[in-house]
């Protein structure tokens, strides 16, 4: 068997089955995909760790990182069409208590900070609590966004080439880049925030951010 890992810079023959981890295939955000046509005329594999595939040659492909050509293309697969209707809605990103802890990322004064955003007109959601057809439409309205770094933060391609203000809050010891790329090339206003640690023994488990830092943040970035 030949393998093969490359960059996909000419998009993906639909005549090549798709093999796609079971736990993956599962997941609801991967169910709304395929419910709203991304992959349609691709046959798709599902493989638990019951199932082997034999191939004589097996591509493993990764597109090219923080290229707005790509998400354009999955956003047209998805039918995400920019709303004629301009909404400015807010919202605050926050994460559910178990897997924050797994990734480090508590934000043990969630509930604070939440207050404070719900005084200047943010709604606080949990993307993972909600469906993905519903993600796409909060998201595609939200014009001012905060969020507490971590894969939620991605929904903000779903408003596309409208203007968004971003301010992202981050752990004092994790601090990625990728959502001030995504923000770069979909032309959004990106600023960001950095937490104080707390320590449980040696791992970092949790963070707190002083909510009078965030106003102060929010006064000076968002035109509210």
């Amino acid at each position: 068997m030949r393998s093969w890992h490359c960059y996909c810079g000419g998009g993906i023959n639909d005549k090549w089955p798709i093999v796609v981890a079971k736990k993956l295939y599962d997941k609801p955000f991967f169910q709304g995909v395929l419910q709203r046509g991304g992959f349609d005329g691709f046959r798709i594999i599902i493989q638990d760790e019951d199932t082997f595939v034999h191939a004589q040659t097996v591509f493993s492909c990764k597109a090219m990182p923080h290229t707005k050509e790509y998400y354009d293309d999955i956003l047209d697969r998805l039918q995400i069409i920019p709303d004629n209707n301009y909404r400015e809605d807010r919202l605050f990103i926050t994460r559910t208590k178990s897997d924050s802890l797994i990734l480090g990322r508590l934000l043990e004064n969630s509930d604070a900070i939440s207050d404070l955003c719900r005084r200047y007109g943010f709604k606080t959601i949990d993307p993972g609590a909600i469906t993905f057809d519903k993600q796409i439409d909060m998201f595609s309205k939200c014009r001012y966004l905060i969020g507490v770094h971590g894969a939620g933060m991605t929904n903000m391609i779903y408003r596309r080439d409208r203007g968004m203000s971003v301010i992202e809050i981050f752990p004092l010891d994790n601090i990625a880049p990728h959502y001030y790329w995504l923000s770069e090339i979909f032309g959004y206003s990106y600023d960001a925030i950095v937490g104080d640690k707390l320590k449980k023994g040696d791992i970092c488990t949790s963070f707190t951010l002083d909510p009078e830092k965030l106003e102060r943040k929010i006064k000076s970035f968002f035109s509210l």
